[in-house]
């Protein structure tokens, strides 16, 4: 009897002394977690923009039709020295009968509104709820012009900042100006993360 009642207060003993570690351990990260989030710049972004979740992966951005996006338009356009990203131009439903493919990918002043859609964190411009969403702009009738900020999918493997991704949707943005006449409607959607790079882009106009 006795040394059963022994065995039972050692383990009473030891599942005391590991919850204190537990919680010990516990109110460390509570305390320095804040610290190290804050002066690691690296952390932050990382944490941020999230451009390591890359899900689905192992796809082929240059053949958007091989994702359900027939008549669409993938290109790259450089946003700064060394920064290239990757977009696609996905036609309005109206043009998808009359135009061969290739051929009418420059006409963003053909009437339709414009969509500039940037995205939120993970993932990319192939996500599937964000295809559904291009389906829907599309039966619409409008351009919808997405894009991978840098990091992301198959645009520059260069670490995304605020500064960086504004550019990077700037470049985009004067690439749909330069191409849509003067009475098009050009409308910048941004999504999560993407509504901070739509507000700053435009603020910076």
């Amino acid at each position: 009897m006795y040394p059963v009642c022994g065995r039972k207060k050692l383990i009473l003993r030891k599942a005391i002394y590991f919850l204190r570690l537990v919680a010990y351990l516990v109110l460390v990260l509570f305390l320095t977690l804040p610290f190290i989030f804050k002066f690691s710049p690296w952390l932050q972004t990382k944490l941020v923009f999230l451009p390591f979740v890359r899900m689905p992966s192992n796809l082929n951005f240059s053949n958007p039709s091989s994702l359900g996006l027939s008549a669409t338009h993938n290109l790259y356009l450089s946003s700064q020295p060394g920064v290239t990203v990757g977009v696609w131009h996905i036609l309005p439903a109206s043009s998808q009968a009359r135009c061969a493919q290739h051929s009418c990918y420059d006409q963003l002043g053909s009437g339709q509104p414009v969509v500039l859609y940037l995205h939120g964190n993970t993932a990319h411009r192939a996500a599937p709820q964000r295809v559904e969403l291009y389906q829907v702009l599309r039966g619409l009738d409008y351009h919808v012009i997405t894009m991978d900020y840098r990091g992301f999918a198959d645009s520059s493997h260069a670490a995304p900042s605020v500064t960086g991704v504004v550019a990077d949707a700037r470049a985009v943005y004067d690439w749909v100006v330069a191409r849509s006449g003067k009475d098009t409607q050009l409308i910048v959607w941004g999504h999560s993360l993407g509504a901070g790079v739509a507000a700053h882009l435009v603020a910076d106009l």
